[in-house]
């Protein structure tokens, strides 16, 4: 049975800096998984009080990928375009219009890649 266990420092800031990311850890151990083709998973969450709840949707997409949340589960996320977002995509506000045939301003929300054509802007604000 793995388990990570540490004395606690008398500085909580230390011990806060000092545990382990749930995502950063289950990737290294799906790692080992899949290198070791193991059949079986189990996660023992007995004794756990509690945690984050969206860290569920990056444990699935870590273990099925993007087809499993976005079309096996049909699964629909919403994304506030931001700058942030963008940059994550590499291209400009305006780049971004221009290749899916929006007229999107920061702080708008879409709620997918293939944009709904026949919904009005404004109606996509609202919802």
């Amino acid at each position: 049975q793995n388990t990570l266990r540490k004395e606690m420092p008398a500085d909580t800031l230390q011990a806060i800096h000092a545990l382990p990311s749930f995502s950063g850890t289950f990737a290294t151990i799906l790692k080992e998984i899949k290198k070791n083709r193991s059949e079986y998973l189990i996660i023992d969450l007995r004794g756990n009080s509690g945690g984050w709840t969206p860290i569920v949707l990056a444990t699935l997409y870590q273990l099925y990928g993007y087809k499993y949340l976005q079309e096996d589960m049909d699964t629909e996320y919403y994304r506030i375009v931001s700058p942030l977002y963008m940059n994550k995509l590499e291209v400009t506000l305006e780049e971004f219009n221009n290749r899916y045939g929006t007229d999107y301003n920061f702080g708008d929300y879409t709620f997918s890649m293939e944009e709904q054509e026949d919904v009005p802007l404004d109606t996509l604000r609202r919802q």
